[in-house]
């Protein structure tokens, strides 16, 4: 036998509702597609006589030459 004692104001678990989960949805970033076209020139033009060229998590473009390297901002300046 089930021995029940309910206080005024007390709510069990059992009452609540059920939360629904939430599906994430895909979320599809195009601003990097526009900072690789800012840069496709500086590539084109360096890509024959550069050791190295990397883009950094800020937006901005270094490219190495063999006695310096030339950083290029994320408007590419």
């Amino acid at each position: 036998m089930k021995n029940e004692c309910i206080i005024e104001g007390q709510i069990s678990i059992f009452d609540l509702p059920a939360i629904e989960v939430v599906k994430s949805k895909e979320i599809i970033i195009k601003a990097e597609n526009k900072e690789i076209g800012k840069f496709d020139n500086i590539i084109k033009l360096y890509s024959s006589n550069c050791s190295r060229i990397v883009k950094t998590l800020s937006g901005a473009l270094l490219v190495g030459l063999d006695d310096k390297t030339m950083y290029f901002n994320a408007c590419g300046i």
